[in-house]
């Protein structure tokens, strides 16, 4: 049962990566940064092999990061389609639930379940 209490941190990661993999293939082509940030994204999830109380403190801050990197997006792709005239709500929409998601994700590692798993 605490296995699949990790499946959202999972996606959550996952959804991150192709965030900056997106990124990485975009425009400006790859950067060291985005190749970097791509790694440590599909490399998070791994943590949960190692089962000390610190690592669940780290994929939660790791969680609450990614949550603002989401607002961060919205926020940019906001100022860009307002200054453009085109509609934003939509995408306000998807990127605040996917905002809200990744802390929902980070909230859902206090179950106890998953903190006996990861006593000490």
């Amino acid at each position: 049962m605490p296995y699949l209490l990790i499946i959202p941190a999972v996606m959550s990661f996952l959804v991150l990566a192709a965030h900056y993999l997106r990124d990485l293939l975009g425009v400006g082509g790859p950067t060291v940064m985005n190749i970097f940030l791509v790694g440590m994204s599909l490399a998070a999830p791994f943590l949960f092999f190692v089962r000390k109380r610190g690592m669940l403190w780290l994929i939660q801050l790791l969680l609450v990061m990614a949550a603002v990197v989401w607002v961060g997006t919205a926020w940019d792709l906001f100022r860009e389609r307002v200054s453009e005239h085109r509609p934003f709500r939509a995408a306000m929409i998807i990127l605040g639930s996917v905002a809200v998601w990744n802390v929902i994700s980070a909230m859902v590692l206090f179950i106890p379940a998953i903190r006996r798993r990861y006593s000490a």
